[in-house]
């Protein structure tokens, strides 16, 4: 009889406890059913106020509860990433942004999850003496976003950082090459100082570069090659801390090996060329008016020739021409006086063209001026980037007297453009 009641009592037990799991599970149900948007909107005000991991476990259920609603759980699945940034939590967020990027190729809002991805790459930059898998993968994701998003907010967004993560690589392959140097490894100091001026011209670093550059070659007994660096350095950055080594090791290396008069000269300023035979020009050919207007362009270089037409002028190695905030870059630069000695009819800079004014940039492998037909002229891969716009295609055309911008595709190459108020001409 005993027993009989035990197993009684023992079956009340498992039924009450029962009736309170259903009771529970009922409950949670309940909840479960509250409407989807009540639920986001709830998520996104604490998002708001910075609450970011309560409102990710709101995102997380409706993730969770809801995961065939294509409008809102998308939206949550975003958000949950944006919650994860805000953080900085980086690491994760990059993972959440991956992954809506794989679940959503159609979505709306790719170039922003691309421009946040980007950021979290650029956010985890570490400094020029460590691995720079995050700043390359930065430039990578950013320069993605500028070629499939071209006319979006985000890209116009990226050209500061962009840069910022081009110094830190420049910095970084000069922090290898120093290394080098100061273990007097000097064909490997020579190539990472190479390497700088190469894969990112222009930077910050170029005159110590130049300067590392130099004493390397001096270094390996090459005088000629260290000479010609020191020149540039001397002509292009005249206001340089570097300035006074650069003037002292040329004496010291003037001193130490007999070389050329002529070899000398030739690796000196572009004022000291003038005085050789070659720069014995006609009055007006230097400085020459601009191209567009009337200030006059200094350009200085390795070595300036006549051609084999008397009207004819060839600058060679390393050519920087600069008008006002103006500065173009070259291999080359030929340029042809007009009729009656007085400005240029024709002028081409060709080899690695590169063209700064301001905020504005362009590349190309030609750059052309033609007085005859008032126009200039952008071949080989050109490209023109500023805070207006960006600018692509086979050949780029500027049209002087009418002010027309004509870009050219071709069954490779497809003609792009971007512009945002005025178009950023040089």
């Amino acid at each position: 009889m005993r027993s009989r009641i035990t197993i009684l009592s023992l079956f009340l037990i498992i039924f009450i406890l029962l009736q309170g799991c259903s009771f529970t599970l009922f409950s949670k149900k309940k909840k479960e059913r509250l409407p989807i948007t009540e639920y986001y909107q709830e998520g996104l005000a604490l998002f708001k106020k910075g609450k970011y991991k309560k409102s990710r476990d709101i995102f997380r259920s409706i993730r969770e509860d809801y995961p065939f609603n294509k409008k809102i759980t998308p939206m949550a699945d975003l958000r949950y990433a944006d919650s994860l940034f805000y953080s900085y939590d980086y690491q994760s967020a990059l993972i959440w942004y991956k992954a809506y990027k794989k679940l959503y190729p159609a979505s709306p809002f790719i170039p922003y999850v691309l421009y946040q991805t980007g950021l979290c790459y650029y956010n985890m930059m570490r400094p020029p003496d460590r691995d720079q898998t995050y700043t390359k993968n930065a430039i990578k994701t950013f320069k993605e976003l500028i070629k499939e998003y071209p006319n979006t907010p985000f890209a116009n967004a990226v050209g500061n950082r962009i840069e910022k993560c081009r110094e830190n690589l420049a910095e970084h392959e000069f922090y290898v090459g120093k290394f080098y140097f100061k273990k007097k490894k000097y064909i490997g100091s020579l190539r990472r100082f190479k390497k700088v001026l190469k894969d990112y011209p222009g930077s910050k670093i170029e005159d110590k570069t130049l300067y590392f550059l130099a004493f390397s070659y001096h270094k390996l007994k090459k005088p000629q090659k260290a000479l010609k660096t020191l020149a540039r350095l001397i002509n292009n950055y005249p206001n340089s801390k570097y300035q006074k080594k650069a003037k002292e090791l040329l004496i010291k290396i003037k001193s130490e090996k007999p070389i050329k008069k002529e070899l000398i000269k030739s690796y000196l300023p572009l004022k000291s060329l003038k005085k050789t035979k070659k720069a014995n020009l006609k009055k007006g050919i230097l400085p020459f008016e601009p191209l567009t207007g009337d200030n006059p362009i200094d350009i200085s270089a390795d070595t300036l020739e006549g051609g084999s037409k008397k009207n004819v002028v060839i600058f060679k190695g390393n050519v920087i021409t600069k008008c006002k905030d103006l500065v173009i870059r070259s291999d080359y630069l030929t340029i042809k006086k007009a009729k009656g000695g007085k400005g240029v009819s024709f002028a081409k800079a060709y080899g690695d063209v590169i063209i700064t004014q301001n905020n504005r940039k362009g590349k190309a492998d030609i750059l052309i001026y033609d007085a005859n037909e008032k126009k200039i002229v952008m071949q080989g891969n050109p490209k023109l980037t500023s805070n207006e716009g960006i600018i692509t295609g086979d050949s780029i055309q500027f049209l002087i007297d009418k002010k027309i911008l004509i870009i050219n595709g071709n069954n490779n190459i497809r003609a792009k453009a971007y512009v945002s108020g005025k178009v950023p001409l040089f």
